[in-house]
């Protein structure tokens, strides 16, 4: 709902409510003889604004969000009950509730009428799906067999972010710097080097993941750079870069000494894992014709060597890609024709922030395609 200007205040606030049922069926019951995530419903609740005040050349910019959730899992309590008849006291079975709070503020200052000058701070609060609460069995599209954790909190983050722009006739850049600050970050941490354990029977290696989470902390930056030499051409190069670490790891258990005690062994600070490696881009467009474009994309991804536990490294690759595309207005509508030639070069490409970072990607291909809108 969009309110009125009050003074130079103007913005917009709402209510969202979403009711869900899920479930995921392993793909081999004969593999893993309970379905990856059982019958669970979530309740979520949320109020959010965002309002915006100008000045001749400053804008600032804010927002909040708060939101609440249950989520809960159908348990066969009768089941559990007769199974757990001689046992200790189960624990806490019951929905999973939390509330979040996240709110940003950002300034931005156009101290040319090209120049944008921003900084951005905020504290965002994310709770946990059921999926990172609930899950048990074999994933198979990552060929992992995920262990949930309904004993998460709600993630916490303080992120800042000073970024640059500019556009003119000629040029335009963006370059930007980060760092998220995070509290109870929550991660899929491997838990062995996928040839075990033994309980779970499969013909392939598969990794056990459990979501956990710590703290940690994540920087970076990003930035591009167009130039336009005439109308119908545009050269540009652009490049990232992210680092991120887990913090206050809780310390592992360690053996038992001859008198039957087991001390507490302190974890150090550890990469995170599945972090992408550097990146570098150069980029040409060109308008051939009022109807065709084509464009040409390289990139050079760099090995990454900061490993989290059980991560093997990801060797680096260079990535060639060409694409054309012919648009036509016709009575029938818009159409637009398209053909696309990736990874020309015919790497081998490793993703590293792919739970298959050791497999390959897609070779050399070629594509081709045609959109109507009417």
């Amino acid at each position: 709902m969009r309110h009125q200007p009050i003074g130079r205040l103007k913005g917009s606030w709402g209510v969202q409510y979403l009711g869900q049922k899920s479930s995921a069926l392993s793909a081999i019951p004969e593999t893993v003889q309970q379905p990856m995530l059982i019958d669970n419903n979530v309740r979520h609740y949320s109020f959010f604004g965002v309002e915006q005040a100008n000045w001749d050349n400053f804008t600032l910019e804010g927002g909040v969000r708060v939101e609440k959730q249950k989520a809960s899992i159908r348990y066969d309590k009768a089941l559990i009950d007769r199974e757990n008849y001689y046992n200790q006291p189960l624990p806490d079975l019951g929905a999973h509730r939390q509330t979040a709070r996240s709110f940003a503020l950002s300034g931005n200052w156009y101290f040319t009428p090209h120049h944008k000058l921003s900084l951005t701070a905020s504290h965002q609060e994310r709770l946990p799906s059921t999926q990172e609460l609930y899950a048990h069995g074999k994933h198979v599209a990552t060929n992992t067999f995920e262990v949930g954790n309904k004993h998460l909190n709600k993630e916490r983050s303080n992120n800042i972010e000073l970024a640059l722009g500019y556009e003119g006739d000629r040029w335009q850049y963006n370059l930007a710097a980060y760092r998220n600050r995070f509290g109870n970050y929550i991660y899929a941490q491997t838990l062995n080097d996928g040839r075990g354990p033994k309980s779970i029977e499969d013909d392939s290696e598969m990794k056990l993941v459990r979501y956990n989470q710590s703290g940690a902390d994540f920087y970076g930056a990003e930035g591009e750079i167009y130039f336009k030499p005439t109308p119908r051409y545009r050269i540009g190069v652009s490049g990232d870069y992210v680092r991120g670490r887990l913090k206050n790891l809780p310390s592992l258990p360690g053996r038992e000494d001859p008198y039957g005690k087991r001390p507490f062994i302190a974890q150090d600070d550890q990469n995170a894992p599945r972090i992408p490696a550097a990146r570098l881009g150069f980029h040409l467009k060109t308008s051939l014709t009022d109807r065709i474009d084509a464009n040409l994309d390289y990139y050079r991804v760099f090995a990454q060597n900061k490993l989290a536990r059980y991560e093997t490294r990801t060797p680096g690759h260079h990535m060639l890609n060409l694409g054309a595309n012919y648009r036509r207005n016709t009575r029938y509508g818009e159409w637009n024709w398209y053909v696309k030639a990736d990874n020309l070069l015919n790497q081998s490409v490793y993703a590293h922030s792919s739970f298959l970072s050791d497999t390959p990607q897609m070779g050399r291909s070629f594509t081709g395609g045609v959109n109507v809108k009417f």
